[in-house]
C-alpha cells in the first residue's frame, strides 16, 4: 500500500511561493495608476496565507485600506465630495497569475498521485 499523503506544508509552501511572486505584479499595477502616494500604498502590500484546521484556505494579499477605493471606485470620500473611478488594479494584477497557482499545485497533486499507484500481480 502506498504511503505517500498530501502534506499541507507543502502546499503552504506552495502558496507563500505564489503569493511571494505575486507581489511585484501588484505593485507594478499600483505604479501605473500614477497615484499621489503610491509608494505608500505599494510598500502596505503584504502576503497572508489563511489556514483553517492546518490546511490553506487562502492566499490574501492585504495593504493600506485606501488602495480599496482605488479598486472598486468610491464616492464622497471622506465626506469631501470626491468621487474615485473605479481602477480594477487587483484583477489586472492577480488574474494573469492564478495560472501559476493552479500549474504548481496541479503538479504537486499529480506528483503525489503518481507515487500512490500501486501495481498488483493477477492471476491470469
Amino acid at each position: 500500500m502506498a504511503n505517500t499523503i498530501v502534506e499541507p506544508k507543502k502546499i503552504e509552501i506552495i502558496a507563500k511561493a505564489w503569493g511571494k511572486s505575486t507581489k511585484p505584479a501588484i505593485a507594478f499595477q499600483l505604479a501605473r495608476l500614477g497615484l499621489k502616494d503610491r509608494g505608500k500604498l505599494i510598500n502596505s502590500i503584504s502576503v497572508k496565507i489563511k489556514k483553517r484546521f492546518g490546511t490553506v484556505e487562502s492566499v490574501r494579499f492585504e495593504y493600506l485600506y485606501y488602495g480599496l477605493f482605488h479598486d472598486v471606485g468610491a464616492k464622497n470620500v471622506f465626506g469631501k465630495n470626491v468621487n474615485l473611478p473605479g481602477l480594477h488594479w487587483k484583477a489586472l494584477s492577480i488574474n494573469p497569475k492564478l495560472d501559476e497557482l493552479g500549474d504548481a499545485l496541479a503538479d504537486y497533486f499529480a506528483e503525489t498521485a503518481i507515487k500512490n499507484i500501486e501495481f498488483s500481480k493477477t492471476k491470469s
